[in-house]
């Protein structure tokens, strides 16, 4: 049932990834609709084509008709989906069709302002969508040789390190503009715990978030 989502178009909570063996016979029949009136008058070697306002009436009203019933098609195909699935990944598929919730699939990709995704974050958003099970990351060595798989709810990297990156980086960039010398991730001289009454982080290199001065 899962291989069926993606050809559902995407303001009914698909990808619109079509397969043209099961599409190809309506799509004909719907280019032969329209343009209808057009072959008419080439079958009969009409040498005058001049605008018709009749003709682009049809035209527009075959359209239109065309589109509807491709919607009503596409929203039969979702509520059988739905009706497969189960009650999470409804309720995922109800999300998903939200206003606005698939402007990331169609947003023109433009890396200069973060428009754009890897494969592998491509994937995991797919996932993310439709409650799929995501592939494992890669092995990482993080913490005293011990491997770690990343995952999105892992706190020393994965997604949770991503927002928080996200947010840092943002409020720098803000401080950019109005103070001096703002840098991130500044590592800390190290101290010894005994010469504070206050609990402070004393581990080795560690560091702020952001440092700024003139604040």
């Amino acid at each position: 049932m899962q291989k069926d989502i993606p050809a559902v178009c995407l303001r009914h909570d698909g990808l619109g990834l079509t397969d043209p063996r099961e599409t190809a016979k309506t799509e004909y029949e719907h280019s032969t609709q329209i343009t209808d009136k057009l072959t008419a008058k080439i079958y009969t070697q009409k040498v005058d084509l001049d605008y018709n306002p009749s003709d682009q009436l049809y035209t527009k009203h075959t359209k239109n008709r065309i589109r509807q019933e491709k919607n009503a098609k596409c929203q039969n195909s979702c509520d059988e989906l739905l009706e497969e699935l189960t009650p999470e990944s409804q309720q995922l598929i109800k999300g998903a069709v939200e206003k606005w919730a698939a402007s990331w699939l169609s947003t023109l990709l433009i890396k200069a302002i973060g428009y754009a995704l890897n494969k592998q974050e491509f994937m995991d958003a797919i996932c993310m969508r439709y409650g799929w099970k995501e592939k494992a990351y890669p092995p990482t060595v993080l913490v005293e040789g011990e491997t770690l798989w990343i995952t999105a709810s892992c706190k020393l990297g994965g997604y949770t390190k991503m927002r928080h990156n996200s947010v840092r980086d943002s409020e720098a960039q803000i401080m950019r503009e109005v103070c001096r010398d703002v840098q991130i991730e500044l590592t800390l001289l190290p101290i010894n715990e005994n010469d504070y009454e206050r609990k402070v982080n004393t581990t080795d290199n560690a560091s702020l978030d952001i440092s700024v001065r003139g604040l």
